[in-house]
């Protein structure tokens, strides 16, 4: 059963937090768990952007786009069953549907999904909502984001429409291939 709430005592980590955190692997965000001490001028840079990155910040309404990207929503060991991340997504899909506004398509990035690369390797694990209207995408990431999903808290960050349709189309063409009369083929 997934339980979705705030914690009792949540609020914000302060910068004093975040950086005494850094490398600890407990932010659990990109770049977290390196043994890399950092010291001095550059830590108060790093300290910020480990916030940015979305250690206790809310998404930023100047970065607000119509695509919500919704990151540590599954376990490796949810990503890795399709079944069960279809179901996410589904589940996902229609709760922001209904509370939030009219979404016209999801997908969530899986192990084995999309071509090998840096720059697809980022969005690996992520849910991706995109809605028919900007203001509902805001409404949705101010929301959801630091919402615990199974005691893991979701961070929510925007993306381009851009971004979301070519993620769609490569994913897309990798389960309906098709055959040279570019009819869809047959998967049985």
């Amino acid at each position: 059963t997934l339980t979705v709430d705030w914690p009792a005592d949540y609020a914000p980590l302060t910068d004093d937090e975040v950086r005494q955190l850094m490398g600890s692997g407990v932010l659990g965000i990109d770049g977290d768990g390196s043994s890399q001490t950092v010291t001095g001028p550059k830590e108060e840079t790093m300290a910020a952007a480990v916030i940015a990155a979305g250690a206790g910040t809310q998404p930023r309404d100047a970065d607000a786009t119509k695509v919500v990207v919704i990151a540590n929503l599954l376990s490796a060991a949810e990503l890795a069953d399709e079944k069960e991340a279809v179901e996410c997504m589904e589940d996902t899909r229609d709760k922001c549907e209904e509370d939030f506004g009219e979404v016209s398509e999801a997908l969530i990035v899986t192990p084995g999904s999309l071509p090998e690369g840096p720059e697809y390797e980022e969005w690996m694990g992520k849910m991706m909502v995109l809605f028919k209207e900007k203001d509902s995408a805001m409404k949705a990431a101010k929301a959801l984001h630091g919402l615990k999903f199974d005691g893991r808290p979701a961070r929510c960050t925007y993306a381009s429409e851009e971004l979301f349709r070519k993620l769609h189309d490569w994913m897309t063409k990798q389960i309906h291939p098709k055959d040279n009369t570019g009819a869809a083929a047959d998967p049985a």
